[in-house]
């Protein structure tokens, strides 16, 4: 078991998930929050200590700095043939990439909060005001159930799950959780993302992110909270590190290559 679903969730746990929802301006909590859940307290202490960030608008003003200053390289057009072959509709398409718009914006606000848990803040000047950059919330299917996957699906999710990844963060991937909601789009995401990651792209959209999510995070460090970190928590803190450091660095530009790849803006109409 890595998580405690929306669907299973009571009482404090319940009632922080709606928090995460609400203020977030997502239609699900990460999987990342639902494996923090698993912790005695441990949700309730993280979330206490970075809502602050999340209220002040800072989460998301540097969160779409992170974002606007990755260079996602140009994509191949995908010619609506081809995806009607695998079965995949107009619509889908769009709502895979309008899923991937979500993911990518909550992964950039996410890296900076998590890492600020363990930064240092900045004495850099702050802005006296964060302009408000919300957006409205983007209704999305819940993750997939992992078990609903045949062999020959989840073969290729595991193969998915590692493109460009180094480590184990102790859960699958959002991203992929998502994608596999449309098992046919899965052979597109492969094709695309083991290209990107031969040629080097991947790894170095990783690179990009780590180092600008610790500029950033500093500065969103002197919202912190400070709660007593016991040594329960002590699982929780490597997780959070590891997501930090491995598994949100690669999540964000994958998610962001996924949106762009399944736009309408990319998809060419048959001729």
């Amino acid at each position: 078991m890595y998580e405690i679903t929306e669907a299973d969730a009571t009482g404090r746990v319940a009632e922080i998930y709606g928090d995460i929802r609400d203020t977030l301006d997502m239609s699900f909590v990460n999987t990342i929050w639902r494996n923090i859940a698993l912790h005695d307290g441990a949700l309730e202490w993280v979330w206490q200590s970075v809502k602050p960030i999340y209220e002040s608008g800072a989460a998301d003003y540097y969160g779409t700095q992170l974002r606007n200053n990755l260079n996602i390289p140009n994509l191949p057009e995908i010619p609506s043939s081809a995806l009607r072959i695998l079965g995949l509709k107009t619509e889908d398409s769009l709502e895979i990439s309008s899923l991937f718009k979500d993911l990518a914006y909550s992964n950039a606000q996410n890296i900076l909060v998590f890492k600020a848990l363990f930064s240092e803040p900045s004495h850099r000047e702050e802005p006296q005001k964060y302009p408000n950059l919300k957006r409205d919330t983007v209704s999305q299917r819940t993750p997939i159930n992992l078990e609903s996957l045949s062999d020959i699906e989840k073969d290729l999710f595991d193969r998915i799950s590692s493109i460009g990844g180094e480590g184990n963060v102790g859960f699958p991937p959002m991203w992929v959780r998502g994608l596999a909601k449309w098992p046919s789009s899965m052979p597109v995401a492969w094709i695309l993302l083991t290209t990107l990651h031969a040629e080097g792209v991947i790894e170095a959209l990783k690179k990009d992110v780590l180092k600008k999510s610790l500029e950033y995070s500093s500065d969103l460090a002197r919202y912190i909270v400070n709660k007593p970190v016991s040594n329960q928590n002590n699982e929780v803190i490597s997780t959070l590190k590891k997501l930090t450091e491995i598994g949100i660095p690669r999540a964000l530009p994958v998610c962001m290559v996924l949106e762009k790849a399944f736009s309408e803006k990319q998809l060419r109409p048959n001729r």
